[in-house]
């Protein structure tokens, strides 16, 4: 299923599929056995739609999965086998990111932004006529998570938040300020330049498209710090730059602009921080994962995971693992996930 109003795009849309399809391959994941990929429409007058996986046992448990800013659920591959064998697995693109359609983006505000996601997250619960889940989010994903579990009571059994950018309130930027300074000149410079561009709300997409070289070097070099490992670490950061690099420079921005509205400089500060909000109106168990050399700020989390008053909260550790948590130690995620929504105590 396709949207109509995407239809100029849509060799962009196929291009992507194919690497989506190639990633899943890497990880032994064959599509209609081990799961099923259909784009769900919203049926609202966008003709929106979400692009959804969904695996598992069909009478597990159910686990939805949301990614980060500039992602897809194809990042889950590394974990989705491990997670399928425990629970039925829904992971959903947010709307206007990865491959769920994307129409242009209005939002002026943090709450017509908010709104953007949860209401479409919702619909799609609706579709699927899910009562109650499990739900976890990295990065920006998991602060739409926490959100969407902050309206919707009742609807969210467990949280769980991977490297989740915006809950600190009041977050310490000195210690990045002093870190800037020890820099050498050229990483000094290049770190100089991403905070402005973030102040002039350029996204990264009209930065790649714009820049093209440059923008091309600074992304391979991410990807390839963050897959690069192992045997065959070299043909699967090679498809995942292929994909992003597609999403970004190839397909319409969709809802990319949402990180200005909701985030800051210099390291993803939310302008609405969630920690006070999350102490008043989360009462479900939640769990906050950080990797032990993760540049996300995990105050916030560490606070409330040590509340006098409060018991729902819990704060773990993913050994060898920075903020792409999924891609760094998987097997340990995977683990973590399955051991805390198969435990009974109610704090976790």
């Amino acid at each position: 299923m396709q949207s109509s109003s995407l239809s100029e795009t849509a060799p962009s849309y196929s291009k992507a599929h194919k690497l989506e399809q190639q990633i899943l391959s890497f990880y032994n994941l064959e599509l209609n056995k081990d799961l099923t990929i259909t784009d769900i429409p919203l049926n609202d007058p966008q003709n929106n739609f979400l692009h959804t996986y969904h695996s598992g046992k069909s009478n597990g448990e159910t686990l939805v999965l949301l990614h980060g800013y500039g992602g897809s659920s194809v990042l889950f591959s590394s974990v989705l086998k491990g997670l399928s064998q425990h629970f039925q697995v829904y992971c959903v693109d947010l709307l206007g990111m990865g491959l769920s359609s994307r129409n242009s983006f209005e939002c002026k505000t943090i709450e017509e932004t908010l709104v953007y996601f949860i209401s479409s997250l919702e619909k799609w619960r609706e579709i699927f006529n899910l009562s109650e889940f499990y739900l976890a989010g990295h990065s920006f994903g998991a602060y739409i998570a926490a959100n969407y579990a902050m309206r919707h009571p009742g609807k969210v059994k467990k949280l769980l938040l991977v490297s989740p950018v915006g809950i600190t309130v009041d977050q310490d930027v000195s210690a990045i300020t002093e870190c800037v300074d020890t820099m050498s000149w050229p990483k000094r410079k290049l770190f100089r330049t991403y905070i402005k561009l973030w102040e002039d709300k350029v996204t990264p997409s009209e930065f790649l498209k714009k820049h093209s070289i440059i923008g091309n070097f600074i992304l391979s070099r991410y990807v390839n710090g963050q897959y690069n490992h192992g045997k065959n670490g070299s043909k699967i950061s090679d498809l995942v730059y292929k994909l992003v690099s597609c999403m970004m420079k190839e397909m319409p921005c969709g809802s990319e602009k949402a990180l200005h509205i909701l985030l800051g400089p210099p390291m993803a500060i939310a302008h609405m921080p969630i920690e006070n909000m999350m102490l008043e109106k989360i009462d479900v168990p939640t769990v906050f994962f950080y990797g032990e050399t993760d540049w996300m700020d995990w105050s916030g989390a560490y606070r409330l995971a040590n509340n006098e008053e409060k018991k729902n909260f819990k704060l773990k550790w993913v050994k060898k693992a920075g903020h792409q948590i999924f891609a760094d130690n998987p097997e340990q995620i995977t683990k973590d996930i399955i051991e805390i929504l198969h435990q009974n105590d109610p704090a976790v």
